[in-house]
């Protein structure tokens, strides 16, 4: 008995080891990426397949006229221009946790880190950094376009979509500088995403969200939209383990 519980921790051992990535203390299970994509014309948040474009669940949006969207430790964010307010919500229900009303006139792109939002403002034509916890400006830059429909944060800078001028550019997030740019996929990009690897635009004349090669915005995959007026996506990555013993 002794030497059959030994060969299967040894077993166990090795699996963990070759389960494991980078310094070798995080073990890598099986992960799925789902899409959160906010539709203005049907005042509805859904979570999708982003390999099928099914619809896993949804809820109402906060406001009539959701926005940008974000996913940051275990919370949905969501931008409304019609209440000019900043939601926090339960992915699980929609439920409101926070809010906070903005004192701009047409919040739209979101992104987020680990403590702050990024949210562009049509009116201002300005992307201002601000507090998760307390809604107050830290940080203001020049957006780069005239019309920044979404934003995406992927560790160091900040993307920005122009629906104007159908571009993605990606900025220097202390003084907006542009760093590069390349033509959106669709000719309305709205809100953007990043998974880790690769960028997400979601294009309200084609109804279609995009992954995106963030080298040179070449198309990868592209899946339909449940509804025709999408304007928010955020990415939610999820970890799946080994079974208990």
């Amino acid at each position: 008995m002794k030497n059959y519980f030994s060969v299967l921790f040894s077993l166990l051992a090795v699996f963990l080891l070759l389960s494991c990535e980078g310094d070798g203390t995080k073990p890598v299970w099986d992960q799925t990426l789902d899409l959160w994509l906010a539709d203005w014309s049907q005042d509805t948040i859904y979570r999708i397949d982003s390999e099928s474009g099914e619809v896993r669940e949804s809820f109402p949006s906060p406001g009539s006229e959701p926005q940008g969207l974000a996913f940051n430790s275990g919370y949905l964010w969501n931008v409304d221009s019609a209440t000019n307010t900043l939601y926090k919500l339960n992915p699980d229900n929609g439920n409101v946790v926070a809010s906070f009303v903005l004192p701009w006139e047409s919040p739209q792109g979101l992104a987020c880190n680990e403590t702050n939002l990024w949210i562009s403002d049509d009116d201002t034509d300005m992307i201002y950094k601000v507090d998760m916890q307390t809604g107050s400006e830290v940080k203001t830059i020049p957006a780069p376009g005239t019309w920044i429909t979404g934003l995406a944060w992927d560790g160091t800078h900040l993307w920005c979509s122009d629906a104007a001028a159908s571009k993605i550019y990606k900025i220097n997030p202390y003084n907006g500088e542009i760093i590069t740019q390349f033509n959106s996929p669709g000719i309305l990009p709205m809100d953007l995403a990043w998974d880790g690897s690769h960028l997400w635009c979601v294009d309200s004349n084609d109804d279609k969200i995009y992954m995106l090669n963030p080298l040179d915005g070449s198309v990868i995959s592209d899946i339909a939209t449940p509804y025709g007026a999408p304007t928010g996506l955020a990415t939610q990555m999820e970890e799946f383990g080994p079974p208990p013993l």
